[in-house]
């Protein structure tokens, strides 16, 4: 559910960024900005990043960007300063916060980018490290080891898991810690394999746009539960086992949002082989 609605949430800001922030070059109507100069101190500082808004007409106090036309010496030339006065028709009168006068020109709607609707401060400063050489390699490298990268995966990561063949000798207990009540079938046990299993824990969504896999173990914890368990005659040792199992999907659900409970349980299989004193398989 949460991994469902994390994805509502990402879709729907994705849709809005695009319909409401998107830069004319896809049909949009925003413009982005860095501050440069004093002119607009204390509301617009250095390296501020301003976002504009086109508008059809403007308003006093309205913070714009707009281009200086009727200036041979100083043509193209962006500026961004308030209005506080003019109209669409006879130009604009512009002055900057920071300035004791107002602007010698008067820019129309037609010179106008947009009127400010964000300020991110400061993000100029990152932008122009972004734009560096350096930094643009750097960029590209990690852009083709995200896309290209494929880590060895290990055997316990698998959905498929494998345990190769055991040959057990009579009367000798293959558990780390034997105990004398304990009785080992006889002879040779067959190989012990999850197969279509679905994965324990599942993968974020870098993990599936990379085809990475974070290492966790719970596949090989399952199987070795799952071994000790069919390898175990008794029954309370049985009963033991398949109470640690319920405890360690609790365990691992509470510590990791992906791990999937259900599919560890079954992995485990703690019911496999278990049989009542008369003979009958266990119910529930």
């Amino acid at each position: 559910m949460r991994r469902s609605v994390a994805a509502a949430i990402v879709a729907v800001l994705a849709v809005a960024g695009f319909a409401f922030l998107r830069p004319p070059l896809l049909g949009g109507t925003t413009h982005y900005v860095t501050v440069s100069g004093t002119s607009m101190l204390p509301t617009l500082h250095e390296n501020d990043i301003v976002v504009l808004d086109e508008q059809s007409d403007y308003a006093n106090g309205d913070i714009i960007v707009y281009f200086v036309r009727d200036d041979p010496t100083l043509q193209g030339l962006r500026v961004i300063h308030r209005i506080i006065g003019g109209s669409a028709a006879e130009g604009y009168i512009t002055q900057g916060d920071n300035r004791p006068v107002a602007d010698p020109w008067r820019p129309t709607p037609a010179d106008i980018m947009g009127r400010e609707t964000l300020r991110i401060p400061k993000a100029g400063v990152v932008l122009k490290a972004l734009k560096t050489p350096t930094a643009l390699g750097l960029l590209a490298i990690l852009w083709v080891v995200v896309l290209f990268w494929r880590p060895r995966a290990r055997a316990a990561e698998a959905v498929l898991v494998e345990v190769p063949d055991e040959t057990v000798r009579p009367g000798r207990d293959p558990s780390p810690n034997p105990r004398p009540e304990s009785r080992v079938a006889q002879g040779a046990v067959p190989p012990l394999r999850i197969v279509e299993r679905r994965p324990i824990r599942m993968r974020s969504h870098f993990e599936k746009l990379t085809f990475r896999h974070r290492t966790h173990g719970y596949d090989a914890v399952a199987v070795a539960i799952r071994r000790r368990y069919l390898l175990e005659d008794d029954v309370a040792v049985k009963r033991s086992i398949r109470a640690l199992t319920f405890d360690l999907a609790a365990t691992y659900a509470s510590h990791d949002e992906r791990f999937d409970r259900a599919a560890f349980l079954e992995a485990c299989d703690t019911f496999a082989g278990d049989v009542a004193p008369h003979g009958e398989r266990p119910r529930g």
